[in-house]
């Protein structure tokens, strides 16, 4: 298994386009904390469950996003049994993997049968309201609470699933159809799920009298987009949210300017999982590069360690240089040290989704007698439960060769190096 850490230098002094992440270890801080944590389903493969629990926490999981399924069409008013089947290897996941209290943030996935068309081959409001609720009693049945629920998803990407008096349309069914209001009238509605933050805006202002939340992505546009969208969330009395996250630095920015809710896309690993528990605490310095689509942070953990954050942009970034700096006493990175500065090298690609690296890094800020080595060096993993240690089988050199568990030895077959990866 590689594990990500930062690339660094220290260099003399920094050029012009990097960044300066000033801290005082035991500073007040600011408040930037997120409500609402969660991983998602609609990529449906419980691996991305499982390792999103295991590095954010089981109680950090505070919802699942959760697929309604237009891609076959209802029979009597029900999922027919392909669906079914589907909505129960979803639920099985919930189910499996996290607490018994986690809620569900609806969204849509998968291509869109006929039966949901008219004959302009335009969305059917009503039997798109009906799918979603049909979802609905599936899962409160299943003991679940559905949180809130985008009809759509990235409808600025593709048209096929309709403009914005279309979801305007269906929102004011669920919200106000007897057939829905009932049951809808403490289930949040959000979007409009935009993939490019540059639109983020364009839909959500019209749809705000039907909307609870303000939902956008960040796999295109501007950083200022990005970022005025959740001030103005915010500026509107709703919340805001980003349901597919796809990079640490989403998150960092997102909870500068006002998100209240965070799904991550795909899973979460050491980084993003060390920020979900992080950035419960106080954020005790915060940079961005905006033309390169970077960010780093400092935050405080409730359990008073100290962790450094960079990310970039999965499809915009830019190369960038951030120094994280502390002003009140010298501190070990990493186990680094001890020093006041260190810095971070984030790579970025050639333009978009050209040779993007996806970067995202934490790094451990530490100070006093009892601080940890230098991640550098050789290791040996050894299994909890056996007390053997990974080997490569019959010291092989060859690509693909196995990898089984061996009695401790100082074979070199036996030792690992922890090296940077990005990606």
């Amino acid at each position: 298994m590689l594990i990500s850490l930062p690339l660094f230098v220290l260099p003399s002094r920094l050029n012009a386009q990097d960044r300066r992440v000033f801290f005082d270890v035991d500073a007040a801080g600011a408040d930037k904390s997120l409500p609402t944590w969660g991983l998602d389903t609609a990529w449906l493969d419980a691996a991305n469950v499982i390792r999103g629990v295991e590095f954010m926490g089981k109680p950090q999981v505070d919802v699942i996003r959760f697929s309604f399924t237009p891609d076959r069409p209802l029979v009597d008013g029900d999922l027919n049994a392909s669906a079914q089947e589907e909505f129960d290897q979803r639920m099985a996941i919930v189910d499996n993997y996290t607490e018994a209290d986690t809620a569900l943030y609806f969204n849509v996935d998968g291509a869109i049968d006929p039966y949901f068309k008219d004959a302009n081959d335009e969305t059917r409001a009503d039997r798109w309201a009906q799918l979603i609720d049909v979802t609905r009693q599936k899962c409160e049945a299943a003991g679940r609470t559905v949180l809130s629920v985008a009809p759509f998803n990235e409808p600025d990407y593709t048209t096929e699933q309709g403009d914005i008096s279309k979801l305007h349309e269906i929102c004011t069914l669920l919200r106000n159809d007897a057939a829905y209001a009932a049951a809808f009238q403490d289930i949040r509605l959000y979007g409009a799920s935009t993939l490019n933050a540059d639109e983020a805006a364009n839909w959500y202002t019209p749809l705000a009298s039907v909307l609870d939340e303000g939902n956008t992505h960040q796999l295109a546009g501007s950083f200022d987009s990005y970022a005025d969208f959740y001030e103005l969330v915010q500026s509107k009395g709703d919340l805001g949210a980003n349901d597919e996250l796809h990079n640490v630095m989403e998150a960092i920015v997102g909870a500068e300017y006002g998100m209240d809710a965070a799904i991550w896309w795909g899973t979460a690993e050491y980084a993003r999982g060390e920020f979900v528990q992080a950035s419960d605490g106080p954020r005790l310095g915060y940079a961005e590069h905006r033309p390169n689509w970077t960010a780093a942070a400092v935050y405080r953990a409730p359990d008073g360690e100290v962790k450094a954050f960079v990310g970039a942009s999965e499809r915009q970034a830019t190369t960038t240089t951030y120094q994280f700096v502390s002003r009140d006493r010298d501190v070990y990175f990493d186990g680094i040290g001890p020093q006041r500065a260190y810095t971070v090298e984030v790579p970025g690609g050639n333009g978009y989704w050209v040779d993007q690296p996806n970067a995202e890094a934490v790094v451990n800020v530490t100070w006093g007698e009892d601080i940890p080595h230098p991640v550098d060096g050789r290791y040996q993993l050894v299994n909890r439960l056996t007390g053997k240690v990974m080997e490569v089988a019959d010291d092989s050199m060859a690509d693909g060769a196995n990898v089984q568990l061996g009695v401790l030895s100082e074979d070199s077959a036996q030792q690992w190096r922890r090296v940077t990866r990005w990606s």
